[in-house]
Order: structure tokens, then sequence, then C-alpha cells
């Protein structure tokens, strides 16, 4: 198949290319587990991460806390075996209060604008410019410079997670690199986000941790500094997406699934020194076309494909270039499942309001609901995107194209709940919903009979949401 795009492509004379040496996929959605005790990956010590003396460099890496070590809890380090000396350290401190980088013989920390939260993802990166190191937390740069300084020992191994028995992370880490020189915390910010390539300049070694089995972790870059984990396992990154960039619903905005044989992307991001791009269905680098490069200063349109037969997984292949250099096209990956996966309405039997002192009744589609789901495809539940409220006699709503009905006054009235599932697959219940409509009584009473435990949810009240000036009882 050959993706027809959503916008004109202007034929770009490039300098193409090296043979394609692209980056794989990454199996996103998995990091390793550290558990504190002897747990943590070990990477040798490979000439890659031979660092000379007070030379620049950064380290940063994504971080889910599990568990708070009130004294140390590793992150990257190279030091003897597992035990002192060290040629230097980068850590979390103080029960998540503080980020601390080991000298050889004294921590250099900062305190964090607030505790890191355990379960949370948090972003970590230590930028040594050859005197002073700097600490980036979440792309922000925290507290003031402070001196460092270190002497690299070609017999110190490097770890992953941690540096000795009990002072290993208890908890994730993902995204892991390591380049020669100090980044801005700008920089940081900008690609913190996005899967790298391997490829870019400076890169002296990047484990994306994402393997998702075995005990390898292998190292993207050309340097090829490879870890085996020890005493850790894989489990789902909770919520961390480092794609490089998306496919969504060009209505839903789902980036997990989709009915239509069209999606948008979303969240390019480009890698440095690349100032093209296309997009292919076929990770194969003879589908790239020459004349279909879109310049970066172009927003990327809709990707169209064949609509499948049957419930599937959609591929698409983003490669990226430059127009006036020399340089190895680089590609990344994303995907999306194809479903018509329909929902599951179940509607309320009836529902009762008072109409309010002024103005009509106005029933949303979430007033019907009585526990829908938006079904399930691929093993995963599907989310509900938006749930519609119909009039059987669609002269009973006055406000027939919005996601709500309107009715005139007191009376009994046919309602149906459509709903939509993230996927855009939509569904109408079979069974009507009876409203009925009374008089204001003179007072808007609490039943908390919603769906909800929330004021705002019209369900929990006889005549609905209480309007302004309205007498209320609870």
């Amino acid at each position: 198949m050959k993706a027809r795009f959503g916008l004109v492509f202007t034929a770009v004379s490039l300098a193409l290319l090296l043979v394609p040496a692209f980056d794989e996929a990454h199996a996103e959605g998995f990091a390793p587990v550290f558990r504190g005790s002897t747990s943590y990956i070990d990477l040798g010590a490979p000439d890659a991460l031979q660092i000379s003396n007070n030379t620049p460099l950064t380290v940063e890496a994504w971080i889910r806390v599990e568990f708070h070590r009130s004294d140390t809890a590793g992150i990257y380090c190279k030091n003897n075996a597992r035990t002192s000396p060290y040629s230097y350290m980068f850590a979390l401190r103080g029960s998540g209060t503080k980020m601390g980088a080991y000298t050889g013989s004294a921590w250099r920390e900062v305190t964090l604008p607030a505790p890191v939260a355990l379960g949370d993802w948090h972003h970590l990166a230590y930028s040594f410019d050859g005197t002073n190191i700097t600490f980036v937390f979440d792309g922000i740069a925290v507290g003031t410079k402070q001196a460092f300084s270190f002497a690299n020992s070609t017999n110190h191994t490097v770890k992953i997670g941690g540096y000795a028995n009990d002072f290993d992370l208890w908890g994730s880490i993902a995204d892991m690199r390591v380049w020669n020189h100090a980044r801005a915390p700008l920089q940081v910010k900008e690609n913190m986000n996005r899967r790298l390539t391997g490829t870019e300049d400076g890169l002296l070694g990047y484990w994306p941790l994402d393997e998702g089995s075995g005990t390898l972790v292998a190292d993207r870059t050309a340097h090829a500094s490879n870890g085996t984990m020890n005493n850790a396992n894989w489990m789902g990154t909770y919520n961390l997406d480092l794609a490089a960039f998306a496919l969504t619903h060009p209505v839903t905005g789902s980036t997990r699934f989709t009915s239509t044989n069209e999606v948008a992307i979303s969240r390019l991001f480009i890698p440095d020194g690349c100032d093209h791009y296309q997009f292919t269905l076929s990770g194969e680098s003879s589908t790239i076309d020459p004349n279909g490069w879109i310049s970066t200063n172009t927003q990327p349109g809709l990707v169209q494909f064949e609509r499948p037969a049957t419930d599937t997984n959609i591929t698409v292949y983003a490669w990226y270039t430059n127009s006036t250099e020399a340089v190895t096209v680089s590609r990344d990956v994303a995907s999306i499942y194809y479903t018509t996966a329909l929902p599951v309405p179940v509607s309320r039997a009836t529902v009762a309001r008072q109409q309010a002192p002024q103005g009509p009744v106005v029933i949303q589609g979430t007033d019907l609901d009585a526990g829908s789901t938006g079904g399930a495809a691929n093993g995963t539940e599907i989310d509900i995107y938006a749930w519609t409220a119909l009039a059987v006699d669609p002269g009973d709503d006055s406000t027939p194209s919005e996601e709500y009905v309107t009715l005139p006054g007191p009376g009994a009235y046919e309602l149906k709940l459509l709903l939509m599932n993230e996927a855009g697959c939509t569904i109408t219940s079979d069974v009507s919903c009876t409203v009925t409509i009374t008089s204001y009584s003179g007072e808007n009473v609490w039943t908390g009979n919603g769906l909800t435990d929330l004021w705002r949810d019209g369900g929990n009240w006889s005549a609905g949401l209480p309007a302004a000036g309205q007498s209320v009882a609870v």
C-alpha cells in the first residue's frame, strides 16, 4: 500500500542520502523495574564511556520512584564494581527531595521545588560544563550552578539504577542518555518527550530501556555499549509515552484506536540535523518517495490507508533527512489499532425532572446513561468519547444539532442514548428512556440519583442542574 497524504507535496532537491541505517522500532510501553537492593543494569567499561577527567557531559533519564530511600537512590554511576571508589555518581537524594551528583569525594546537590511523588514519571538531567554542574528537573533548571569535578578511572564500570547494595533505585528508569557536552535546560526540555534516533551529535550512549523482555539492554548509538539487567524485570511504563510521533483519530483525538481510514499526525518531533520528513506505510527504505519530502516548516496532514477488512494494527513510518547535507536517513514508527467495535449503551428506563421557573428543560446524554461502556478491542477497553441525547420525536427537541435535548415543558418524552467511543464508532440504544417533566414546585431537591456525586450532575437534582437564583434543598 502507498500512503496518500492530505496535503500537496512540493518536490525539493535533497542531498540524498547515505544507505539508510534507520532506528528500529521501540517496544513503547515497557521499562525495567528495579527493586532497590542489588538491582541495576551493568554496562561494563566501554571505550565510549571513558570520559576524561572534568570533561563536559550530560546525563539524563526519566525515573519513576516506587519507594523513597532516605539517603541515596542511584540513577547512573561509574565506580569500582559495587563499592567505592567512584569516578562519579548521579542520584536522587533525601527521600526524593534533592538531586545530587558525587564528585568522587563529596556530594553536590539541590533541593527540588517539591518532593518527587511516588508513582509519577519525572525527567532528571545533570549537565556539567567542565567547571560547574546544573541540575534540570522536568526541563527546568533548579537551584544554582555548583562547582563540580571528577576523575575518571578506566577500571570503573558503568551502572544504570544504582552504585552499591541498598543504594539502588526502587522504581523504573527509561530513556537514559549520556552526551559529550553540557546540554542547556532548553535543549533538555525540547527533546525529553521524544525518543532519539541514536545518531544525534554528541551522543555517547542511548539506552531507551524498552526491550520488554530478556536481560539485554541495547545502546542505540553506533558505540553499542550494551548492558545486562541484574535482579530487575520488565513492566509497563504507566503512561510514559516517548514516541517521536503519534497517530490520532481525526475527531476523537485517540492515540489508541480508530475506525477511520485516515489518521492525523500529532506531536511530530524532528531529529536534530534534519529539515524534511515524509510518511510511508512500509518500513522499507525503497518505499521512500524522492519527491515526497515535506519541509519541517509545514505541519503534517492526514495519512490515508485502505480500510482493513478486519480489526488490525495500523503502522505508519516517519522518515527524516536534510536538504543541504548528506545524511543517513533516520526512521521512527507509530501505530494505532483499527477497529469497528461498537460501544455498549445502557440507558436509564426513566428520568424525572422539574421545570425550572424560567426556560425549557435540558437533558444531557449523560443524564440517560446507566453504565454504558465503550466496547473493547485488542484485549483493551475502549473509552467513551461522547454521550448524545436524541428525541424519538424530533419535534420535541428545539436544539436538534446539539448533543443534548431541549424539552419545552411538562409532559412525558421518549429519548434515546447515542454513544461514540474513542475509535469513532457510534451506536444508539435500542430502548428509549421515558423522561417525565413536571411543573416547578418551588424547590430543587438533591436526590443523589446521578451518575456521579458532583453537584453539576443534573441527575442528582429533582429539577435538573440548579439555575441561578433557584432555591435548592440538600
